[in-house]
């Protein structure tokens, strides 16, 4: 079995709930496991930029 390397989650203004309950258990991930925390969509999926598609 390979260790994880790293966890993507969602982390923009629009959703803050990585924040919340979940904290702990991210901070235990990257303290004592190693893993990577990689922030996905931190521009709110393009909520918060001048572009529109």
């Amino acid at each position: 079995m390979h260790p994880i390397p790293a966890v993507q989650l969602e982390y923009s203004p629009s959703t803050f709930d990585v924040e919340g309950l979940r904290l702990n258990i991210l901070n235990t991930a990257r303290n004592l496991l190693g893993i990577k925390i990689i922030a996905y969509s931190p521009l709110g999926r393009g909520l918060i930029t001048t572009v529109t598609m």
